[in-house]
């Protein structure tokens, strides 16, 4: 049984929710690093903001390079906040915003709580 889903850039609209300045994936599959997925073809996983980039910026994109948000969401597919860059110029800059500690999005206290878990524990 075939189903008509409509083309890529239907089915990426059809999950975009859009506020006044992102254009968020509110899709089910989104990647364990916190980028939307939309699956093709029953098999083949594309992250939401690149076929967002190819669609609407730039079609030919070459695979050196990688493509981010200027709001630094994850989620957001506004062409507006696409850029593309070179791998190597992503892997310098994801380290300067690298959060560690209670600035982690994953981390479950604050920095006055962790002082006192180990003020409590000395």
């Amino acid at each position: 049984m075939k189903y008509n889903l409509g083309t890529i850039e239907e089915r990426l609209l059809r999950k975009l929710y859009k506020t006044e300045t992102c254009w968020i994936w509110t899709g089910w599959h989104i990647s364990p690093a916190g980028y939307g997925i939309l699956t093709i073809k029953h098999r083949q996983q594309h992250r939401v903001h690149c076929l967002a980039y190819k669609l609407w910026v730039n079609s030919d994109l070459p695979n050196s390079v990688v493509v981010t948000q200027t709001c630094l969401n994850r989620l957001c597919c506004n062409p507006e906040h696409l850029f593309a860059k070179p791998w190597s110029a992503d892997l310098v800059d994801s380290k300067k915003r690298t959060r560690k500690g209670s600035d982690h999005p994953n981390s479950r206290f604050t920095l006055n709580e962790i002082k006192e878990i180990r003020r409590l524990w000395n």
